[in-house]
Order: C-alpha cells, then structure tokens, then sequence
C-alpha cells in the first residue's frame, strides 16, 4: 500500500515550525523541508504519535522522533528526541504545525561535544523565551521582548558559562511580568480573515493619491490627516466595515492602551 505524502496533510496554505529549521509556508516548501533538507544529515526516520487530544480546531499530542544521522561525528548513532506536537486544523487538513521538544537527548545519542549541546541548548532557551515574550506577555509589558531579545544577544556575544545570568534574568522576568495574549489573538482573527477569503477593500481616502489619475479615482479625498487633530488621532472610516481585532486586556501596561483607545473612541476626534 502506498504512502501518503506527508506535505498532503497539511492545507495549501499551511505553517510547519520545525524545532531545527525554523517556520516553512505553504504546502510546496513544507514538501521541500520533509522531502530534502530532512535528508541532507539524517535517514531512516521514525516517527511516532502518542496519546493525541483534539476538540476539532487544535490537536495535541505527545511524540517520539528518531533518525539516523549523517553527521560524521555521530558515526551512523540514533538518535531520539521527545516533544509535543500542537496541530491547528481546518477543513480537516492540517492548517499550523509546530513542536516542543527535548532536543539535548538526540544530542547526546549523537555524540556531540558538551559545549556544543549547552551553546544549541541556550539558543534553544532563548529562541522560547523571544516568543513567550510576545505570544504570553505582550503589550502587558512591552519591555518583556527587550529584555528577551538583549537576552537572546547575550547568547551570542557573551557566550557560555555566563550567558547563563543572561538567561536567568530574563526568564525571572517574563515569569514575573504581567499576562496578556491580546496581540496574539488579534494576528490569529486577522489571519483566520486572510484563509477565509474574508478580504477587505482598503477605503478610497486612504488609498495612495500621489500619483497621476489618482484623483479621476476618488483616491484620498476627504482624508483626514491626523496630525491635524488633537492628539495625533482622528475618528474616519479605517475599514469597510466594522471589525476589531486587538482587544487589549486590564492587565500591566495593556491597561493603559485599553483606557486610552477607549477615551480616544468617545472623543471622536475634533480639528485643532
């Protein structure tokens, strides 16, 4: 019986994060990153779902990977590594895919030296730690993706052992800050409009109106400039039709956002 291919899984459109490799989009290039760059340091590959939990939006499930490497001081050794596997589904096809995994483990069976696991380690930390700054903390305390990104920097230019207090830092920080995925959320609704064909049409005034035949177009007229009006915001037609996407938590710094946006909806926005 004849495999399926894997890159079939996934939605034309479709995101594979991979923990090495990073982000591949769309159907032809996740082909690409299963079919090639996979084998171009490794064969004979062995993967395995376990205990999988799905509500039909989001799959869950816990993973063993295997391979042999073709790296040569591996010297033909297995490796294994243990992760989770979180899938976004739509139209029963895989829509995102991206991984959480033990990669020190796969390192080891490889026999890499110990400097080179803890310097793939610290950049595996700091790359997590980069993300949950925007993905958990966000505008709840903006500072938060500084820090994580000086951290990350750190890595690099401090280098082992004492990038260590880099890292430490930053952790304790973004543990500590304020929580808020409101930034998150918005990107998910905006991309959700994308995939569903939900487009909208950029409003006439907004549209360029720098170049000739613009006006024949209705292109700019009536914009609203909006330094012109107090405090830098002016109430106009931003899209067609009434959507929100970013709803800012009561939380930290988000707060303040919140308030102000609010205040800023009541006034209007009146010419100076």
């Amino acid at each position: 019986m004849a495999s399926i291919p894997a890159a079939s899984l996934f939605s034309e459109d479709g995101f594979y994060h991979d923990v090495f490799y990073g982000a591949f989009a769309g159907r032809a290039k996740i082909a690409e990153l299963i079919d090639d760059w996979f084998y171009r340091t490794a064969h004979d590959f062995r993967w395995d779902m376990h205990d999988p939990v799905c509500d039909g939006r989001t799959l869950y499930a816990r993973y063993t990977f295997s391979y042999k490497s073709l790296l040569p001081e591996a010297q033909g050794a297995r490796a294994m590594f243990e992760g989770v596997a979180i899938m976004r589904l739509r139209d029963g096809l895989i829509a995102e895919y991206s991984e959480v995994a033990n990669v020190g483990t796969g390192f080891v069976d490889m026999s890499f030296a110990p400097e080179r696991i803890a310097l793939v380690s610290a950049r595996f930390i700091a790359r997590r730690i980069v993300i949950f700054a925007s993905e958990d903390v966000g505008n709840a305390d903006p500072r938060a993706l500084s820090v994580a990104m000086a951290a990350a920097q750190a890595v690099e230019f401090v280098g082992l052992p004492e990038c260590q207090l880099n890292l430490a830092q930053a952790v304790t920080y973004l543990a500590t800050a304020p929580k808020s995925n409101a930034s998150t959320l918005a990107i998910g609704k905006a991309r959700e409009d994308v995939r569903s064909g939900r487009t909208l049409q950029v409003p006439k005034h907004l549209r360029d109106s720098h170049y000739r035949g613009a006006e024949r177009f209705g292109h700019g007229e009536g914009y609203k400039y909006a330094h012109d009006y107090e405090g830098g915001y002016v109430e106009q037609q931003y899209l067609p039709e009434e959507r929100r996407y970013y709803e800012p938590t009561d939380r930290g710094y988000e707060a303040e956002i919140k308030e102000r946006m609010e205040k800023l909806r009541q006034r209007g926005g009146a010419p100076e």
